[in-house]
């Protein structure tokens, strides 16, 4: 096959979900014979791997753009425009990436595809709300299809931008793996002299409510002692959770890792995955976590996890945010009675959907309609 530019317009390729999903893109891409460019808004920094025969390019005026912000995509796109011209194929992540994608692409015939990783309504605050909001309501009038990662994406894009249906194509984040795979073999999850390991990945903040899934194991551990929770990430609200693990008495139950390079390592030494954010867009890492064989416990307001289960009952189970005891003897039968056989054969089936190979055609795909 004759090879031909694909662009992938990224803000970068730090760590980040969507940094690894073009990364791992980028690798499909080459595979159907594209010479890929990734075009950078921001900054330069690589910390994902890459094709040996892709190129990286930094935009101009990137580090400003965050305080220069409309005039830099301005920048960015006639460069673009003059210097890549209109005949190639490109998608892009993330909003500012998408607004340098969309203006790229003014006064031309070039497919436009973005992808929408993020919930609106909660990104952000003050003038930058109102700013974007414009620019993105803009951009959606140019676009000719939004990749929406999950349907709770795709309900905001119709609610705070009225985009029609007929322009959003649900698309789920991919799922490595032969980098997060089950090689446990058991038959229960409570261990009598081990107790359960418990594990959860997050920043450390206050939306991602860690001091809930720290309230839920103290709750647990009651029940089922001697296990331990491992909670994996760092962030501003780190030394109030280690307030709280203190005034519960329970620090050598808790462990606190900080920011680790092969979150796996950690996941598949676990047993069970608490998981109790205030909002998600989808939910990378409890997919990670069923990958590498772990049953997911999880706060009822996040409806795009229930998206990932779908009709499963071997593979999760909801709690209510305010943690009531009918929760908690509901979490208790279920670790006593989990089926460890249908939950291999159901998490064979989860992951099937999630195969990468079938959603990074689905990506190409959008440029053909």
């Amino acid at each position: 096959m004759d090879k031909s530019n694909f662009f992938i317009i990224i803000n970068s390729l730090d760590k980040g979900g969507a940094e690894r999903i073009a990364s791992e893109f980028s690798f499909f891409l080459e595979k159907q014979g594209f010479s890929v460019i990734f075009l950078l808004t921001d900054n330069n920094i690589i910390r994902y791997k890459l094709p040996v025969t892709s190129k990286v390019i930094k935009l101009p005026l990137s580090k400003y753009i965050k305080v220069l912000f409309p005039l830099v995509v301005i920048v960015q796109a006639i460069y673009i425009r003059l210097y890549f011209g209109t005949n190639f194929k490109a998608i892009s992540f993330l909003h500012r990436a998408n607004i340098v994608n969309g203006l790229s692409s003014v006064f031309s015939k070039r497919v436009i595809i973005v992808s929408e990783r993020s919930l609106f309504s909660k990104s952000y605050q003050g003038i930058k709300y109102f700013l974007m909001k414009i620019l993105l309501k803009i951009l959606f009038i140019r676009v000719h299809k939004i990749i929406a990662i999950s349907q709770v994406v795709k309900v905001e894009l119709q609610t705070y931008f009225k985009v029609h249906s007929s322009k959003i194509e649900v698309i789920h984040n991919p799922i490595n793996t032969q980098e997060f795979k089950f090689n446990k073999e058991k038959d229960r999850l409570y261990d009598d002299i081990q107790g359960i390991n418990f594990c959860t990945v997050s920043r450390l903040i206050e939306l991602k409510r860690v001091d809930l899934v720290i309230d839920l194991f103290n709750r647990i551990l009651k029940i089922f002692p001697k296990s331990k929770l491992h909670i994996l990430g760092d962030g501003d609200c780190k030394q109030k959770l280690i307030e709280q693990v203190r005034a519960l008495n329970i620090q050598k139950d808790v462990i606190f890792y900080g920011n680790v390079d092969n979150v796996y390592s950690t996941l598949k030494k676990s047993n069970i995955f608490l998981f109790a954010s205030s909002f998600e867009s989808f939910g990378n890492v409890v997919l990670e976590a069923i990958s590498s064989g772990l049953p997911v416990i999880y706060s009822s307001n996040l409806n795009s996890i229930k998206e990932i289960f779908s009709e499963s009952n071997n593979l999760s189970l909801s709690f209510n945010e305010k943690i009531n005891d009918k929760d908690i003897k509901a979490i208790i039968k279920f670790i006593e009675t989990l089926d460890f056989e249908s939950f291999k054969q159901e998490r064979k089936r989860l992951l099937n959907n999630f195969d990468s190979n079938t959603i990074f055609k689905k990506y190409l795909n959008q440029l053909n309609t």
